[in-house]
């Protein structure tokens, strides 16, 4: 496990280090999910895809801090990718990944090839921190010994992360909204904000969550409160209300068993009717307003959430805003996934 407390001159490379980490082991996916990464090459396929995927997360650390980085492509010093982090003094600190594809897993000399990629990588760059980026089909009885071997042969190595298939093939995956989240989230550690956003929203039911993102990320963008009828011509919330709706012809029970103490309100989310049924959203959004005392609804049509209790929310919509440039659709989708992050158990 990657050991953050050690003592390290450039202290905004430690952050990097536990972005990448919680990048790359963002979520165990079933082994069925490992399936497709039996097909991808390591030069053609894997190499593009982890590269583009750090880029993307270290311009968006650099956006936030004095950390300078470049990437490049090594084959001779341990590396597939090596990441160098510039502090404004002129110290540096280097990150290694060395990425195995399933055709390189077949047997267990890959192992030693690793030890000796690693030796090569800490007589170069030390201090470095070392990732081990493994993508192979876990339903391979041979591959997964192989994995369990070069888990057991670094398990000791606190400067090396074994990022294992199930956990490759979410990173291959992660959303450009989730990638956002996780940036915020490595700056975020224990942040008050954040959490007093999750305990706002802890208290709704899902279609109240949708209706109070609706409501925050449309102040956020055009810094005036929805009327009813945004909320209408909204067709992210109408896809929800269309989808989260009970049997009863009318459709508009707000309360149908679906609240945040279920374990994937960010899949129930997204898991929504690409069409809208007009019916049954907007009977579902009369009712909603009919029981609800989450909104306040004025009298020219105006829909509020009460601004004391709900800051936090507010402040991460505005943030989003300013930070990534995010509207609409994209907006909501980067706080479901910093407020609701998927987590193992939503296999």
């Amino acid at each position: 496990m990657l050991n953050d407390e050690a003592p390290d001159a450039l202290g905004a490379s430690r952050l990097v280090r536990r972005l990448l980490a919680n990048a790359l082991r963002f979520r165990l996916a079933p082994i069925s999910d490992t399936s497709r990464l039996k097909s991808l090459r390591h030069d053609a396929d894997l190499l593009p895809e982890v590269r583009k995927k750090v880029s993307f997360l270290l311009e968006g650390f650099h956006r936030d801090s004095h950390l300078t980085y470049d990437i490049q492509g090594l084959r001779d010093e341990g590396a597939d990718i090596l990441v160098r982090l510039n502090s404004p003094t002129g110290a540096a600190r280097f990150i290694c990944l060395q990425v195995k594809s399933h055709i390189e897993l077949k047997d267990h000399n890959v192992v030693n090839k690793l030890q000796l990629q690693y030796s090569a990588s800490e007589d170069e760059y030390k201090p470095v921190t070392f990732f081990i980026i493994l993508a192979a089909d876990m339903a391979d009885k041979i591959r997964q010994k192989v994995v369990r071997s070069v888990q057991s042969s670094f398990k000791k190595k606190v400067n090396v992360v074994v990022v294992e298939p199930q956990y490759t093939a979410t990173f291959l995956n992660l959303r450009s909204s989730q990638m956002d989240a996780i940036l915020t989230d490595a700056f975020r550690v224990g942040d008050p904000v954040l959490a007093e956003a999750q305990a706002q929203l802890s208290g709704m039911y899902i279609r109240e969550i949708a209706m109070a993102l609706v409501i925050t990320t449309h102040l956020a963008v055009t810094g005036a409160w929805p009327k009813i009828a945004d909320l209408r011509g909204n067709d992210w919330l109408s896809r929800v209300l269309s989808t989260h709706r009970t049997g009863k012809d009318l459709g508009f029970d707000p309360y149908s068993g679906f609240n945040t103490n279920e374990p994937d309100v960010n899949v129930m989310l997204r898991d929504i009717s690409p069409v809208t049924n007009r019916y049954f959203a907007d009977n579902a959004l009369t009712g909603l307003l009919e029981v609800t005392e989450e909104f306040e609804l004025e009298d020219d049509g105006t829909l509020r959430l009460a601004i004391n209790e709900n800051q936090a929310l507010y402040c991460l919509a505005f943030e989003a805003v300013v930070r990534y440039d995010l509207d609409g659709e994209a907006l909501i989708n980067y706080l479901l996934d910093l407020l609701f992050p998927e987590t193992e158990s939503r296999r």
